[in-house]
């Protein structure tokens, strides 16, 4: 209407000028901003009405934070500092019951024809005399058992990829971490001692295969294997992990895993060391006690949850605002604490006649 104040940036692009720093120096809450108008416009969230009205500021908007937002041709900021680069980190996680619900020396022994019992008894029974790297069982089989060397081909294992059942939203996951979050990227990888036709059929159009470490073997023309290449498994994750330090030029507290069991230990004790961040992913008391947190989700979704808290610094809210944001919902989110204690009896053990000489108690105390 005529005689008002024309407040149309495209009409009368000097309106931030006589707006913004009134309402700056009043501190006005409905604008506290700076602007920056040519190839690229950015300007602060406001309270209710974001001077740039548009589709990305809406879905932006915080109104219990301030943060820059960048509007232009193919620019659009992550609610971080254009200016500043992003702080890049490895993700890195185990195979077999982390991103999956069993384990595929189990699926494989099934479809062969193996019975189950078989395939644990043996494993257990290399484990309990460290025969081979912990992992590296199920390799250690398909080498030199003659009941799995003459049953098991290459395209078993592609076939057990297909049928082994993963955790829900892995790709969701993948894509979130890849995409960039508050100013932090990270790098997926599978670094794991399950075979790699395994993983790579599992995990098909989830994460790239130039991602995936695992075992790999060598095979004869009729998909017998004959040799082994490299077993990720004990300390050649390790192994995996120092060579992509190297590759992505990143330091060794820039580094995520999360497993699940005893395989896990080396890489664990070395990430540790060197201020990165270790999350487990089961209550087994072999890495439930090295890993710097532990979470429990039928969901490989939940492994964020650390990971914003501890690397982006988020509060639990901000978290859950997150998830919504992105189609999904954390309906519940319990943290306990487990206190492993073992317990001696103070007197002679000789005069306790055929009583254990120990017993290991569990305390779980909730946190809320």
């Amino acid at each position: 209407m005529k005689g008002e104040a024309d407040t149309s940036l495209d009409r009368n692009p000097r309106y931030l000028d006589q707006v913004v720093p009134k309402r700056i120096v009043g501190l006005n809450h409905r604008v506290i901003g700076a602007y920056r108008l040519r190839k690229t416009l950015f300007a602060l969230a406001v309270q209710r009405d974001p001077i740039i009205r548009n589709e990305l500021t809406r879905r932006a908007y915080n109104r219990y934070r301030f943060f820059l937002w960048g509007v232009g041709p193919g620019c659009e900021s992550n609610s971080y500092m254009a200016d500043k680069p992003l702080k890049r980190y490895i993700f890195a996680s185990d195979f077999d019951q982390t991103l999956t619900f069993n384990d595929s020396g189990y699926v494989l022994a099934e479809l062969v024809g193996i019975p189950t019992e078989d395939f644990e008894r043996k494993a257990k029974g290399m484990a309990k005399i460290n025969l081979v790297q912990q992992g590296a069982e199920l390799a250690y089989l398909l080498l030199h058992d003659p009941e799995f060397k003459t049953k098991v081909r290459k395209e078993h294992l592609r076939e057990v990829g297909k049928r082994i059942r993963l955790k829900g939203d892995i790709k969701l996951l993948y894509q979130l971490l890849d995409a960039g979050i508050d100013g932090h990227r990270f790098d997926f990888y599978v670094l794991s001692a399950a075979p790699v036709e395994v993983i790579l059929s599992a995990l098909e159009d989830i994460v790239p295969p130039d991602h995936i470490f695992g075992t790999e073997f060598r095979y004869k023309p009729s998909g017998e294997i004959d040799s082994i290449v490299r077993a990720t498994a004990g300390y050649g994750k390790v192994a995996v992990l120092n060579n992509l330090l190297v590759q992505q030029v990143s330091g060794p507290d820039h580094v995520i895993y999360t497993g699940d069991g005893s395989s896990d230990i080396h890489v664990m004790l070395h990430i540790n060391s060197r201020d990165g961040l270790t999350i487990a992913v089961s209550e087994s008391a072999d890495v439930s006690q090295i890993a710097k947190r532990t979470v429990l989700s039928t969901s490989a979704l939940a492994v964020l949850a650390p990971i914003l808290e501890e690397v982006a610094g988020w509060e639990r809210y901000r978290i859950r605002s997150f998830f919504e944001a992105n189609g999904m919902l954390i309906q519940e989110w319990q943290r306990v604490r487990t206190d492993w204690l073992t317990v001696r009896p103070a007197a002679d053990p000789e005069q306790i006649d055929g009583e254990p000489a120990a017993s290991t108690l569990e305390r779980t105390i909730s946190e809320g």
